[in-house]
């Protein structure tokens, strides 16, 4: 089966490469043939790219840098992230694997989520949403800011579920027990994003104050979810992506 995986990734790379002269000329001055992939010692052979430098490569040569592998019409959508850097996406099914985190917490068919995140340029908002739906779960597109409307509408739909920054999370929660009270406050699951510092400790206290479970995945425009968690310690890689953890100077697996 590994061989199997192997053989369709040297496929897709050189696919890629044919369609893509941007990635065709990378692989090429990295020594790196994509036809030969067979172990995941082959992947680790390909050079490391930083933000710094797609944005250099796409401003020389607008909008992907030769970047893109499918043809323009069937991208659905283009993200823009601080810049700009111009990410295309692909339509994809369940927020691209970001399903996977509402079904390990349990939330699907029944439940009500309140999505804090933005819709504009970045994905988080749509991503979130698309899993959601995929899930079974009903969803609230709600964005950011409007505290006082979103409180209201947590408590008068009978919101179960929140996807939103730590810090927006709180904000949400405060106003909904200053507003109504707690026994207004019947959220139970918080789809959280990660914060600077002890960010697992915050987490264990915004479980006791606020009796939510909470939830994280790690995801890029790029790719859609990387990541997620299950229920047990750290996370779980989506099962369609490798990760391998660089120093971030030379490039090379550590």
């Amino acid at each position: 089966m590994a061989e199997n995986i192997y053989l369709d990734i040297a496929k897709a790379y050189s696919t890629a490469a044919e369609k893509a002269p941007g990635l065709k000329s990378r692989f090429a001055a990295a020594g790196f043939d994509p036809a030969a992939v067979a172990s995941l010692a082959d992947l680790s052979r390909l050079p490391v790219m930083k933000k710094e430098e797609l944005l250099r490569i796409q401003r020389d040569d607008p909008p992907f840098g030769g970047f893109l592998a499918a043809d323009l019409k069937d991208v659905g959508r283009i993200y823009v992230s601080p810049g700009p850097i111009f990410e295309p996406a692909l339509p994809g099914a369940g927020g691209h694997g970001l399903d996977m985190l509402f079904k390990s917490a349990g939330v699907g068919a029944g439940d009500i989520i309140l999505n804090t995140w933005m819709y504009h340029l970045v994905p988080a908002g749509l991503l979130f949403d698309e899993a959601a739906q995929a899930a079974g779960a009903t969803v609230i597109p709600g964005g950011v800011g409007n505290t006082e409307l979103q409180a209201q509408v947590i408590v008068e739909t009978g919101v179960t579920a929140i996807c939103a920054s730590t810090a927006f999370f709180l904000t949400l929660a405060e106003k909904v027990i200053e507003n109504y009270g707690r026994e207004a406050w019947k959220v139970k699951t918080a789809f959280l994003g990660g914060e600077m510092g002890d960010w697992m400790a915050k987490r264990r206290r915004i479980e006791a104050d606020y009796g939510v479970s909470t939830w994280a995945a790690y995801a890029t425009a790029d790719l859609g979810m990387v990541a997620y968690e299950d229920g047990g310690e750290g996370y779980v890689v989506h099962p369609d992506r490798v990760v391998q953890i660089c120093d971030p100077v030379s490039g090379e697996q550590v």
